[in-house]
């Protein structure tokens, strides 16, 4: 295989390297879901750069590794800021490649490293590659936090991994996978050493997770739980049906509709069929500032939300936005049937959507930090007497689902379940939708506590806390949707404790594995 690619030119070698290893990884990834092709994506790359004859070339080979990748993985974002900005679509497309050549910024880093090592296929300098991937990975700021490693998140078992420490192990053991494949397939190097090594660390990494599931599986099975209904009614924009409508019409109609999902949802039920404890409406469905008193329209919204859940005895938990000290804060409020409120403020805001990053600019104030919303769940007993279960609920808004941080502090601060607001409606491809899917599921399995998804036009879902997916909502449509949710206590994993550690580690085993194999040569 290697003699027939060096009968090409260099640049043709590196361009179809290059387009190989980005289409793999597009493929990979879960807008695709063809997570195999995660183990052998980089191989393609590998080659390429260990074949560079200079570390200028290598690094030209990771710049445009990161702009094909990026291309690929992101081809949505002109079209977003066209319909969240308003960009022009042919400026939005000008920008895009800028944007795409540090999508992925390990990559650089990354081939000018490996470069250096081209000349080794031992075990050491193999593992050092891809633990050094992995850590930078980690290390290096990228806009959705995604890695090679959540191509796995649908992965029964690959995934549950996840709770010692986050993504990064996995990332690290697909990548070794990838320098054994080029290795021993590309240059017919015996790599024995690094082929075992490779095995062993998935042969744990799924061993892991079939233990872990059964574990997972029957604690869930035996916890309490409560249910949710949720409405999604497939309205995204409602700036513009306000600049198309006027104000009073568009917030008129938008809550009309999701008034007539939430009464699908608990007034027109088929015989035997349980109200739900809770009903829920997504980030911004409510698009005024709850008890602001801005005006005698905004009052008379207000009074009909509190009137609703009050007549209906059903609480309500919407996003929407909530003023407080002349600050607007993007909110989950939890509105009970005696009208008492609760809520969070999203403090996680969204880089160049909700704050401009280095100018100061915000659109809303930051809430101060995770915080536990409290849900009263009537419950029958023998006697007839209904006992009151608390159901503590960790709010997470958006882009927060995109920060292990986030639910882990939800969940050190005592959240059974994590309830997820979102709006991807500005994201005008499925393919995102899907990656925001798979990294909020990645956040249930770090945290191992079940999470409710609620978005405006899909996908909502319930996730259970081994990030397996319970019965999807559709995407563009609306929608009235019920989930059993379930409440667990167990002890907080490892991942909470400490934290995404797997990307510093990968770091220090990098550096540890050069020293060794120095060493050893």
């Amino acid at each position: 295989m290697a003699s027939k690619l060096t009968s090409l030119s260099p640049r043709l070698r590196g361009g179809l390297a290059i387009v190989a290893s980005a289409g793999m990884t597009a493929l990979a990834a879960p807008a695709v879901g063809l997570s195999p092709l995660a183990l052998i994506a980089l191989t393609p790359l590998v080659w390429a750069v260990t074949s560079a004859r200079t570390w200028r070339a290598a690094l030209a080979v990771g710049v445009l590794a990161s702009v094909a990748t990026g291309a690929l993985l992101y081809h949505w974002l002109p079209g977003s800021l066209n319909a969240f900005f308003g960009f022009p679509i042919a400026a939005s497309w000008a920008v895009f490649p800028f944007y795409a050549a540090v999508a992925q910024p390990q990559l650089v880093l990354w081939a000018v490293a490996r470069w250096r090592l081209r000349h080794h296929t031992d075990a050491h300098a193999l593992v050092a590659s891809a633990a050094l991937y992995a850590g930078l990975d980690w290390a290096l700021p990228k806009l959705f936090h995604d890695t090679l490693g959540v191509s796995f998140y649908a992965d029964r078992w690959a995934i549950q991994v996840a709770d010692l420490g986050g993504l990064y192990a996995l990332t690290f053991a697909a990548v070794l996978v990838a320098e054994v494949a080029c290795a021993v397939v590309i240059f017919r190097r015996r790599s024995v050493g690094a082929a075992v090594t490779a095995g062993v660390v998935w042969a744990a990494i799924l061993g892991y997770g079939a233990l872990r599931s059964r574990q997972i599986e029957a604690q869930t099975a035996a916890a309490p739980s409560f249910i949710a209904g949720v409405a999604q009614a497939n309205i995204g924009n409602i700036e513009k049906e306000i600049a198309k409508r006027g104000d009073l019409d568009a917030i008129v109609d938008t809550l009309a509709a999701y008034g007539k999902l939430s009464e699908q949802l608990v007034v027109d039920l088929p015989a035997g069929v349980a109200r739900p404890d809770v009903v829920i409406w997504p980030e911004t469905a409510y698009p005024l500032a709850y008890g602001a008193h801005r005006s005698p329209v905004d009052d008379d919204m207000d009074r009909e939300l509190s009137t609703w859940a009050q007549k209906r005895q059903v609480p309500l938990l919407f996003g929407g936005y909530r003023r407080e000290g002349g600050t607007e804060f993007n909110s989950a409020i939890l509105l009970d049937s005696a009208g008492e409120v609760q809520a969070y403020h999203k403090f996680h805001l969204i880089p160049f959507g909700e704050y401009i990053p280095l100018l100061g600019r915000a659109k809303f104030g930051t809430g101060g930090s995770p915080r536990v919303l409290n849900l009263a769940v009537a419950r029958p007993t023998a006697s007839g007497a209904p006992s009151v279960l608390t159901a503590r609920l960790g709010p997470i808004i958006c882009y927060e689902s995109l920060i292990p941080s986030h639910a882990a502090a939800a969940v050190r601060a005592g959240a059974q379940a994590l309830v997820n607001l979102t709006n991807d409606s500005w994201f005008v491809s499925t393919a995102e939708k899907k990656l925001h899917l798979a990294m909020a599921a990645v956040r249930s399995v770090e945290t191992r506590r079940a999470q409710l998804r609620a978005t405006n036009t899909g996908i909502s879902v319930l996730i259970l806390p081994n990030g397996q997916l319970r019965e999807p909502g559709p995407v563009d449509a609306a929608a009235a949707l019920r989930y059993q949710v379930p409440l667990l206590d167990s002890a907080p994993t490892l991942c909470v404790r400490g934290g995404v550690w797997t990307g510093p580690a990968c770091l220090l085993l990098s550096l540890l594995a050069l020293v060794l194999g120095r060493r050893k040569r």
